[in-house]
């Protein structure tokens, strides 16, 4: 399931094994035309400022449609196997901008894949990453890409090295499913398995359900405007308020 509103106020929803829909303000429309994702479970979607269409697909072969709209209907540019025949990737688990032109796609078994125009970039297990199998990922205000891994623990690329953050130096659980950034800089972390986690920079300030969230499996974090931190969990949501100097 995903969902991503572009600039005109037009919505994407990507569905679990009913594609994708598109929400205007007057109707919502089921992208039934095309066979390939008409059943299909969407997971990541990202529109380019260009008005190309990314979708990414759980457990399909190819996993990654790029689309754009002709008249009424969406056509199919490519598929993420005309783009590369480098890696065999099943399912796509995000899909961000890389700020200059092209995007990274995160995946289940073939790690992260920047992809600008015909340049691929492959990032995975045999150049940096202590895992393939990728949950999110998430671009910073100072240009970073973390990557947040099954069992591999979180990364950090600030596109010449990777930095592995791990139980072993601070961080709570090694499944991280989401990523957030605070108005501070803070990267804050939600994990399968112990909460979540505020990382400043230096440490990593843990909050499970001993502090009170609702679960300590963390799917969705976001900040708003006032500075305080929603967490989406698989029992309910929590809104966590902070003093002006950042603390809880």
């Amino acid at each position: 399931t995903a969902l991503f509103q572009n600039e005109r106020g037009v919505t994407y929803i990507g569905t679990s094994g009913g594609g994708f829909n598109v929400m205007y303000e007057d109707r919502i429309e089921k992208v039934e035309y095309i066979p390939a994702l008409s059943q299909s479970t969407v997971l990541a979607i990202y529109e380019s400022p260009g008005g190309e269409l990314w979708i990414g697909l759980e457990s399909s072969k190819p996993a990654l449609y790029v689309l754009r709209k002709s008249g009424n209907r969406f056509v199919v540019l490519r598929t993420y196997d005309e783009i590369t025949k480098e890696k065999n990737i099943k399912t796509v688990s995000g899909i961000i901008p890389d700020g200059k032109g092209g995007v990274w796609v995160s995946s289940y078994g073939a790690g992260v894949v920047n992809i600008k125009e015909r340049e691929i970039t492959l990032l995975d297990s045999k150049n940096g990453l202590p895992s393939d199998d990728i949950y999110t990922v998430k671009k910073d205000s100072k240009g970073n890409l973390w990557i947040g891994t099954y069992q591999g623990g979180l990364v950090k690329y600030d596109g010449l090295k990777c930095t592995i953050f791990n139980q072993e130096n601070g961080l709570p659980d090694n499944n991280i499913l989401t990523l957030c950034e605070d108005k501070r800089g803070n990267i804050i972390v939600g994990t399968a398995n112990k909460g979540m986690a505020i990382y400043d920079g230096k440490t990593f300030k843990g909050i499970s359900t001993g502090e009170g969230l609702c679960s300590d499996v963390v799917y969705t974090l976001i900040t708003d405007d006032k500075d305080r931190i929603w967490v989406g969990t698989d029992k309910g949501v929590n809104r966590i308020s902070r003093a002006d100097d950042g603390s809880i």
